[in-house]
């Protein structure tokens, strides 16, 4: 499950978004489609776009991560060093 200090912890990915309900709340939920994972629900009576565009916004900066991520781990860094801060700059490889 995700954890708020341990990013690196989160489902896999690919992730989208979907129009969805939680009770009696009409919602956005962002979710990890290879688990089904539930990453956030955004709840909305009358500000059905201001919650879309929330939804959107974080649905686009978890597959930023996650393509980073590939892109990285392409380079032979473990999911210690990227969760450490060490990055490829430049296309260097530290």
């Amino acid at each position: 499950m995700y954890h708020p200090n341990k990013p690196f912890l989160m489902p896999p990915g690919p992730y989208d978004y979907l129009n969805s309900s939680c009770g009696v709340d009409e919602t956005f939920e962002v979710f990890c489609t290879t688990t089904d994972t539930v990453i956030a629900r955004f709840r909305f009576w009358d500000a059905r776009r201001d919650r879309l565009i929330e939804a959107t916004i974080l649905t686009a900066a978890l597959e930023m991560l996650r393509l980073n991520r590939e892109s990285e781990a392409m380079y032979g860094l473990t999911e210690e060093e990227i969760a450490q801060g060490l990055h490829i700059s430049d296309g260097d490889v530290p």
